[in-house]
């Protein structure tokens, strides 16, 4: 009988563990950066060290999460009005690249005179951190 406590006490910690591991993901996010995921960055007056051409192919609203919690900005990522920009790139001549899709997150005023399907260019100051997005000039 002492052997089936025990196992019953580590069987009910684990699914303790795990369901406490399973709530902060749900409040927080993973925190995961995604192979195709660019990291939004003020510009700081650093130096742009390549651009990325692409399409704005959708802009979403992020979730703010249960009361708000991500709009805090007591969090480490917080921004004001966040959205999620999802950019299609296209292979150049110079290069046999495929064609990509990156999600980028960052604050809706960076994108107010983009609308979507215009071209753009993401300015990188590393590959995978973008700090600013503009107009494609060879667009218009």
């Amino acid at each position: 009988m002492k052997s089936k406590c025990k196992t019953r006490t580590q069987l009910t910690l684990a699914a303790a563990g795990a369901a406490s591991v399973g709530v902060f993901f749900f409040f927080f996010g993973s925190g995961a950066v995604h192979s195709n995921s660019l990291r939004w960055e003020w510009r700081a007056n650093r130096a742009i060290v390549s651009t990325i051409s692409g399409t704005l192919m959708s802009v979403e609203k992020e979730s703010s999460g249960w009361f708000g919690i991500r709009a805090s900005p007591s969090m480490a990522d917080s921004m004001p009005d966040p959205v999620v920009a999802t950019i299609t790139t296209k292979p150049t001549a110079e290069s046999d690249a495929k064609v990509s899709t990156y999600t980028l997150r960052l604050p809706k005023k960076e994108l107010e005179p983009l609308v979507v399907g215009d071209l753009l260019l993401l300015e990188m100051i590393n590959p995978t951190t973008c700090v600013g997005v503009k107009v494609d000039a060879a667009s218009k």
